[in-house]
Order: structure tokens, then sequence, then C-alpha cells
């Protein structure tokens, strides 16, 4: 029930107080290849402190050595002449900090093939000066070998304000999770979490048809299914609209037609996660109570008819079909639905000048939105132990972070323009402008839609936003003037942009108004248990669980699959969770 993201980072970084050294050479080498410096130099009394610099350039030329995870289609869609070791990126980032990449290896950025190649370097104890790491227990593994700098100093002295703000907006859980006795030993990123929120899309029009309001409890998400079956506003004829579309995996934390995250979630105990209970034991919510009161409920749905019969034969693409050809009425979707593929059916027939779909957000049973989180990170930067530079790691996460939110319009032009005129556009830019190694708030859509609502509103002007903001805030106006006047002469090429960034009924700004709880799951890792038998123990509570909803087996069956899961390793499984989380 895991939501799976791949998620691991953690930031923080060693204080590096001899950035300027002396002259005696044009290019020094990072790291001395025989002898491994102190973690922390010594300083001498009579020379002041150097004021630590987010992006302050090197007075000598610093290198460093990498490898990179990148895709051989990217590397060939890099303009003519471009490398991985000489490219734009490379080329930026030596101009503002004096600094000279060199790229030993390169893997495919995709499966396990970067997972593979660092534990075969930590085996040999031969790691790069400066790298990604894209597996939290790889991370581990380089922490228990002493093989990482501690970064802790690097982060809190060097890291950019707006850096610190985005780990902030996950309560530092990202800097908790490459944390160890203390001292954080990666930098990592941070991505947007509430933007992942599962919400109810509703047809407008057809509530309207059948004199009802939105949402507020699930049980009222069942009468209006029940109202959509048996009065049909759909025009569908008799016993041909369908009340509530669902995923084929009943364990589905995802966003399309995913009603579990919403029903399991609504008893208080969001799904498919490690959670810590009072007592401090973790424990898996596939086995507990809430979950089967969100399943017997499911189960009940169906046995009434307001779940599609054949929702075990529908994959994603067929149930996008029944919303397209106006057959379903209720969605399952993130904020952004109106963008795909609710706009759908609305251009489909223009005619029907009334169809519109609205946002709704169901509280749970103690009155709150809360968001499943399995980690807050998926990628970390980590520096080797010896390195004279740790702080290099953070200076250039800090320029790509710069670079991403378009500090510097040289570069922007470059990631806006296409390959064949010697720009990114199809191949992203590479290490170390990266935006695997860069950051936003967990709140990131949120925030933003403030920002348009200050401009809806007039406390700000246009011109306050940035020019993608505002190409996308001109979009929304323009729907808002189509509808002016004469709302049957909307704009339907702009409705999605209205309804996913609007004023209000929104999906924007139903995440705004939710007052999401971010919930982090206890535990991020891996265990021998989880490797080998974690799908066994998904597959089994899959077949449980699709046994009970279409009413093979009773409610009460759910006590024999918990049993069964245990048995079969859930509760080794658990007890090797809770150990790891212990240490």
């Amino acid at each position: 029930m895991n939501r799976t993201r791949n998620t691991k980072v953690m930031a923080a970084c060693l204080a590096a107080v001899l950035a300027i050294l002396p002259a005696c050479s044009k290019t020094e080498k990072g790291a001395d290849a025989t002898t491994v410096p102190s973690a922390a130099p010594t300083v001498s009394a009579s020379i002041a402190p150097v004021k630590a610099e987010p992006l302050g350039k090197y007075s000598e030329t610093v290198e460093y050595t990498t490898g990179v995870a990148f895709n051989n289609e990217r590397i060939q869609k890099l303009p003519a002449g471009a490398t991985l070791d000489d490219n734009a990126a490379t080329k930026f980032a030596e101009e503002k900090l004096n600094v000279k990449t060199k790229i030993l290896w390169q893997v495919p950025g995709e499966g396990t093939a970067l997972r593979d190649k660092l534990n075969v370097l930590i085996a040999s104890n031969d790691i790069p000066d400066i790298m990604q790491v894209s597996d939290l227990n790889v991370l581990k593994q380089l922490i228990k070998n002493d093989m990482i700098e501690d970064l802790t100093s690097v982060f809190n002295d060097y890291a950019l304000p707006s850096i610190k703000d985005y780990h902030s907006s996950v309560n530092n859980k990202s800097l908790e999770l490459v944390s160890s006795n203390g001292k954080m030993y990666a930098i990592p990123n941070v991505y947007s979490m509430a933007d992942g929120l599962n919400m109810v899309w509703i047809r407008a029009d057809w509530l309207e048809k059948v004199n009802m309001k939105g949402p507020e409890t699930i049980d009222d998400l069942a009468a209006i299914a029940k109202a959509f079956v048996e009065k049909d506003p759909g025009g569908n004829g008799a016993g041909k609209t369908i009340g509530l579309l669902m995923s084929t995996d009943p364990l589905s934390t995802g966003n399309l037609h995913s009603l579990g995250p919403v029903v399991y979630n609504y008893f208080g105990v969001p799904s498919g996660m490690w959670m810590a209970g009072a007592d401090g034991k973790v424990t898996n919510t596939i086995v507990a109570d809430s979950t089967k009161q969100g399943l017997a409920k499911i189960a009940d749905w169906y046995k009434q008819g307001l779940i599609d019969k054949e929702f075990a034969l529908r994959s994603d693409d067929k149930n996008n079909e029944l919303v397209k050809d106006g057959k379903a009425g209720i969605m399952f979707h993130a904020w952004w639905g109106p963008f795909w593929p609710l706009s759908d059916p609305l251009k489909l027939n223009p005619q029907n000048t009334k169809a519109d779909w609205k946002p709704f957000v169901i509280k749970n049973v103690n009155g709150k939105v809360q968001q499943t989180v399995g980690a807050p990170s998926w990628n970390f930067v980590v520096v080797k132990k010896g390195f004279k530079h740790p702080e290099l790691a953070m200076k250039l996460v800090n320029l790509a972070q710069e670079v991403k939110e378009r500090k510097y319009p040289e570069m922007s032009k470059l990631m806006d323009t296409e390959q064949k005129d010697g720009g990114y556009k199809d191949s992203m830019l590479p290490w170390p402008l990266t935006t695997d190694i860069t950051s936003v708030p967990a709140d990131e859509i949120i925030r933003s839609f403030k920002m348009y609502k200050d401009v809806y509103d007039g406390v700000t002007t246009r011109d306050s936003l940035s020019i993608d903001k505002q190409q996308q805030y001109d979009k929304v106006k323009k729907y808002m003037d189509s509808i002016k006047d004469d709302p049957t002469k909307r704009d339907l090429e702009t409705w999605a942009d209205y309804r996913g960034w609007g004023p209000q009924d929104s999906g924007a700004s139903a995440l705004a108004n939710a007052n999401i709880e971010l919930v982090f799951s206890a535990f991020n890792g891996t265990t021998e248990t989880i490797g080998s038998k974690k799908q066994i123990l998904d597959d089994k509570a899959r077949d449980a669980f699709m046994k009970i909803i279409i009413g093979k087996e009773s409610i009460d069956y759910f006590d024999s699959f918990v049993k069964e899961w245990n048995d079969l390793g859930g509760k080794q499984m658990t007890d090797e969770v809770n150990q790891a989380a212990a240490k």
C-alpha cells in the first residue's frame, strides 16, 4: 500500500575555512591522493575565519571528481559538441565557482544501475570526491564505512536561505533522514508533497440536477454516488451511470482512480505506511483496524452498486474513457485533474455549456486532512571523506537551485532552446546543474496559488509574478474574461487552467484551503525480509482485499488475512523494521 517514490536524502556539511589557499599553483586537486586530511581542519588563531559564501568563487581553481547517472538517450540529445565533461553546465560552474569537473564514470539514470555501481565502489573503497546517491541503504553503508564527510557545518553555513526554507517545509525530516548520531552526511533534495493529496472531483452540473451540495464526509459521497446512479443526471439511461470508479489495484495509493487513500484515511490512520504507535512500536497500516474499517465501507458500497461492478477488469485508460463519455461523474484524482483527463468530456461535447467539474477534500473522522508521505527526499549529494573542500558540494547544489529558479537569464534561455539550436530543452542540463539535486517546498502548489490569489484579489500585480507564472495567470484570466458576460461563451482551451489555478473551486485553491497535515513514514529503508517477501505479502493483501470488496469473503476474513500476513513474513518484517528504526 505504500506509495513508492524514490525518496531518500539529507544534507549538512563540514565548515570549510580554507576556501582561500596559498597561490602556489593554478589548479589545486580537491583531495590528496595519498593522505586523508582531518574532517575538521585546524586554523591558526591568528587567522580570521573566512566568511562562508553560498556561491563564493574560489581564488584558486578547485578540481573535483564525480560520477553521473545519465541515460544514453539524454547524452544523444545534448547539443552538438557537448559532452558530459564539457557542456554548458560544467562551463557555468567553472565560470561562477572556478571549479573543474572530472567525470570518472557514467551509468544509466534508471533502474538499479547507480545503486549497483555504488555498491561496487563501496566494496573497493573507491568513490569520487562528490556524487549523488539515490538509495538510502547505500547512504547508510557509506556512513557505516566512514567513507563520507560530516556535512553538518557545511549545510548550516553555506546552504541558501531558500533551500533551508524548503527543508523547513517538511519539518526538517529530510535532514533527519541523512543524519546519524547527530551528524548530517548528505545534502538531500525536497520534493513537492502536498500536491499528491487525493481529492474527489465531481460533475458540478450533475450535483445541481440532483439538488445536492458537495460532500463533507464519505457518507455524503456515497449519497451523491447513489443519486447519480438512480437519477441519471448525465442522461445515460437507466442503470448506465456509474457511481464510483475504482482502480483495479485495491492497494493503490496513487492519485488516478485510487479510492483507498480517501476511504482508509477517513478512519484516522493514513493508509499504506509504517507508523509508530504511542508505545513507539512501528507497525504497517496494511493490517491496521482503520484499514479494516475502510475496507468494510468499500465492500458495502460495492454491494449497494455504488462502485463500478466491472472495476476489477478496467484499466485506468478505460476508466478515463468512462469519464470522457459522460458515464461517470465522480473521480478520485489530484489537484491537477482538470489538465487531464477532466477537460476531455467538456471538449468532446462543447454544446453542453453547463458541464463542469469541481474538487472536494474530505476530512477524516478527526477533522484532519492528512497526506501520507514516504520519505521527504529521494536524492542525496555526498562528499568523500578527506576531500579538502566539502563545502563545494553545497555550492554546487546552491548553483543548481538558482539555475532551476531561473536566476540566470543566459541559462534559462538554454533550458528553453531546442537541441538543434544549441539548447538543452530535450536533454535537460546535466551535472552539476541537474534538477535531481535541487529542492522545492513540500507545499509548492499552495505557495504558488497564494501568489496568484494575491493578484486575483488586487493585493499585488501581475508584474510581481515570475514569467512562467504570469503566463499561467494570463490563461486563467482569459477564461474568467470569457465567462464574464455570458457563461455559455466559455473558452474551453483555458478551462483546465481555471479549474487548476483559479481563485475558487480550483484544485490549487482546494489544496490551499485544506490545511494539510503531512504524515511521514516512521521507516523508509529496507530490511532482509522486505527485500525477499514484501512482494509476496502485497500480493496476499491484494487477493484478500479484492475478495472482501467483491463479496467473496466477509469483512471478518480480514482477521484471517492479518494472521496469514504475519505468518508469511509480516511479523518478521515488522520486527526487523523496529530494530532498524531504533538504531
